[in-house]
């Protein structure tokens, strides 16, 4: 999917959504950030000099965001710290060229911190991302609007919302096929999260071998390493890195929530094939110009079983033939990889996408294109008077 920046400013309806990605993206950023930061004390930095260079963009000449504000704002529902990121070799010496062997040592050591401090978070933030999605659904089902609760606030609601998988399937009646969604959103997500890693790793050695055959000094290399603000070594950075973990942190727990809208209903999808009766839903929010005409477009839910190419949503060629529409959806759907002009109907649809399924019944309900919301249908006697 493209990662164009006319989709940044997309926000999702819902508050609690919007905190859950807000502190899953500062989380995993903080353990970026502090990785840099070790790699600069070992460069030669005292830890103060690291930390000061870390945290202020020489572009702007202001302190860069270093999310302590995130922390002490959902410091009730989540309670990780990052611990300090310090390489237990002194690793680099009078700027001389790192064997494979000091390489490897400092790979490792960033994937021994990397999977200690992301792997349990990732596992909660699906958790809640994927129950939120869950009750969002029914929240629309019933007309309850939630939509400017807090996480806090739903968390209340809720009596509290699962931090693992345990847990989770302990407290909550999941069909399987809830279950599977679940676990597969989780590994998609999982994936991201160790790219990010490699990520991390691909910036600091190529920044590092770079300024080290240019002659750098160790402040320098750190500079490079933070924020480049010569672009000598290309646009792979501390701030880079982190940048692009947020897009994919906004996107990927956005599929997550919209796994948990879809999943409870699968099940009905599959028995509504035997009797000749659909699973809808209407697509609703997006603001870009590729989502707004799409707004209200009416699709099916189908079994994930039933979809044999990813690449065709036409209910028609899965043997289905609808009277309200010919376009299928299914659990992790998606358009990755895929050219815009060749997007499919699905959420999210592209990058920071805020767009969402909501549940719709054809014989009762209709989507009302002025309140961009499903709606009940008005009363055929009400009709002339325009009455809800």
């Amino acid at each position: 999917m493209s990662d164009n920046k006319e989709f940044e400013h997309e926000v999702k309806e819902e508050k609690y959504l919007e905190d859950l990605i807000e502190y899953f993206s500062a989380y995993v950023s903080a353990v970026i950030s502090e990785i840099f930061v070790g790699i600069g004390v070992n460069l030669g930095l005292s830890e103060k000099e690291a930390y000061k260079l870390a945290k202020t963009d020489p572009n702007k000449l202001e302190k860069a965001n270093f999310f302590n504000n995130v922390f002490e704002k959902f410091k009730n529902i989540f309670k990780y710290r990052i611990p300090k990121f310090r390489l237990k070799k002194q690793v680099f010496n009078n700027g001389k060229p790192l064997s494979e062997a000091q390489w490897k040592i400092i790979n490792e050591s960033i994937s021994k911190y990397w999977k200690e401090n992301t792997q349990k978070i990732t596992e909660d933030a699906t958790v809640k991302g994927f129950i939120l999605g869950r009750n969002t659904s029914k929240y629309r089902k019933a007309k309850v609007d939630n939509t400017g609760k807090s996480l806090s606030e739903i968390i209340k609601q809720e009596r509290k919302i699962p931090d693992n998988f345990k847990t989770a399937y302990e407290n909550y009646d999941f069909k399987n096929s809830e279950k599977n969604a679940m676990n597969r959103a989780f590994s998609n997500i999982a994936m991201y999260v160790s790219n990010t890693e490699d990520g991390v790793k691909q910036a600091i050695r190529k920044n590092i071998t770079e300024g080290i055959n240019d002659n750098k000094t160790a402040t320098e290399i750190a500079s490079d390493l933070y924020w480049n603000v010569q672009k000598e070594t290309g646009n792979e950075t501390a701030e880079s890195v982190r940048k692009n973990w947020h897009r994919i942190a906004a996107t990927e727990m956005n599929s997550v929530f919209e796994a948990g809208i879809l999943a409870p209903y699968e099940a009905e999808a599959m028995e509504g094939l035997k009797k000749g009766k659909g699973v809808y839903f209407v697509r609703v929010g997006g603001s870009c110009d590729w989502c707004l005409p799409r707004q209200g477009t009416l699709v099916r839910l189908v079994p994930l079983s039933l979809v044999a190419d990813t690449g065709d949503e036409s209910l028609k060629s899965m043997g289905i033939e609808d009277p309200y529409t010919d376009i299928a959806i299914w659990v992790g759907k998606n358009n990755v990889g895929l050219k815009k002009q060749d997007w499919k109907i699905c959420c999210p649809a592209h990058p920071h996408n805020r767009a969402s399924f909501s549940p719709i019944d054809l014989d009762t309900q209709e989507y009302d294109p002025k309140l961009k919301r499903v709606v009940d249908k008005t009363p055929k006697e009400l009709e002339k008077y325009k009455i809800r």
